[in-house]
C-alpha cells in the first residue's frame, strides 16, 4: 500500500487543524486560570459592600423607628432623664450610621 501525495497533504491538514484547536483551547484555559480569580474577587468585594450597606441600612431603619416611638410616647423633648439619655444616644447612633452609609455610597 502506498501513500499518495494527496493523502499526505490531507494528514498534514488534519494535524495542523488539531494543533490550532489545541492551541486555542490552551490559550483559553490559560486566560481563564489567570483572569477568572480577579473577576471573582471583584464580584466578592461588591457583594460584601452591598451586604454591609444593606445591614447598616436595616440598623438605621430600626434605630429611626425607636426614635419615633420614644418621641411619640414622651414628646419631642422627654422630661424623664432616662428617656432623654436614650433618645440622645439613638440620635448620635443615627448620625454615625448616616456617616457610615455615606462612606459606602461613595465607594
Amino acid at each position: 500500500m502506498t501513500i499518495t501525495e494527496e493523502t499526505k497533504k490531507l494528514a498534514g491538514s488534519i494535524v495542523a487543524i488539531a494543533v490550532v484547536i489545541g492551541l486555542c483551547f490552551g490559550v483559553y484555559f490559560h486566560f481563564q486560570k489567570t483572569f477568572a480569580p480577579m473577576a471573582i474577587a471583584e464580584e466578592l468585594k461588591q457583594f460584601k459592600q452591598d451586604y454591609q450597606y444593606d445591614r447598616l441600612d436595616n440598623i438605621r431603619e430600626k434605630t429611626q423607628q425607636r426614635i419615633w416611638t420614644i418621641k411619640e410616647r414622651f414628646g419631642e423633648k422627654p422630661q424623664d432623664e432616662g428617656q432623654k439619655k436614650n433618645l440622645n444616644e439613638l440620635e448620635y447612633k443615627m448620625k454615625q450610621l448616616d456617616e457610615q452609609i455615606k462612606k459606602l455610597e461613595k465607594k
